[in-house]
């Protein structure tokens, strides 16, 4: 029996010490594409939500999750630049023709994704891909004369790899490309608004914003935007944060609860059939 204390004693002093070395290691970076303002993870967005009234001086920001229809239709919005930043985004017959009617009426629209749905594809016949080969080395850069041409940015983690493999050159006014001269940034003009595409929507996270240049571009992009008077900043189209998967963790990921379990376990003797 006193052996066999001994044993546990031991056992469990080198759980405990596992255990809270893994509870004081340093956590591993979550590098979700969230997109969210209220990230301040690496492909989250809260740094450019915190500074965007420095690009929209003038704008008063509103936050919204909910379509597009919505938010147009049920808030009586008439005037106003709408800014969508998510990964993909897919909107029905109803949200486009919303859309349409919106930017017609003077207003413009931003929407940096990777994949932009059939509806507005279909309209507007575009398509995106990525690029795969050397991306580490690829770089971006404004190409209308009305920009800045001569900066070159480059970006890590693929950031930067999203173009639009088709155009309608007869709508489209091609606003920056690759080193691979594939068009990733676009502007629709319809009625008296416009309507903005960008394919690298990760260049607009956290993580680029704190790059050389990150900032730079993120401003410079969304400075041929309309600076109105009331901004929309939306969040129903963004991937957001995914649902806790750990809530069957084992116990064992709580250190102290952990070793609460043990001493309970060794206080009535469950481990006496070892």
């Amino acid at each position: 029996m006193k052996s066999l204390r001994v044993y546990l004693i031991a056992l469990g002093s080198l759980m405990l010490i596992y255990l809270v070395a893994q509870y004081n290691r340093p956590k591993a970076i979550n590098w979700n594409e969230t997109l969210d303002i209220n990230d301040k993870i690496p492909f989250g967005t809260y740094i450019l939500y915190s500074q965007i009234n420095d690009i929209f001086p003038a704008a008063n920001v509103t936050t919204y999750r909910e379509p597009l229809y919505n938010v147009i239709n049920d808030h009586g919005i008439k005037h106003a630049t709408y800014l969508i930043i998510c990964s993909s985004i897919n909107l029905n017959e109803y949200d486009y023709i919303k859309l349409r009617k919106f930017v017609n009426e003077g207003n413009d629209v931003f929407i940096a994704a990777s994949y932009f749905g059939e509806e507005l594809g279909k309209d507007l016949k575009v398509q995106t891909q990525v690029v795969f080969e050397n991306k580490d080395a690829l770089g971006i850069r404004f190409s209308n004369p009305k920009m800045d041409t001569t900066q070159l940015y480059s970006a890590e983690r693929g950031m930067n790899t999203g173009y639009f493999s088709k155009i309608d050159t007869a709508k489209a006014l091609v606003l920056g490309k690759n080193t691979k001269h594939k068009t990733n940034f676009l502007k629709y003009t319809i009625g008296k608004g416009h309507i903005f595409l960008n394919a690298n929507p990760l260049m607009f996270t956290n993580y680029s914003l704190l790059t050389s240049g990150g900032m730079d571009y993120a401003a410079k992009a969304l400075s041929v935007v309309k600076n109105d008077g009331n901004l929309i900043w939306d969040q129903y189209y963004t991937p957001g944060r995914p649902e806790d998967e750990n809530n069957h963790a084992c116990i064992f990921t709580k250190p102290f609860f952990a070793v609460g379990i043990l001493f309970v376990l060794f206080q009535h003797g469950t481990f006496y059939s070892i």
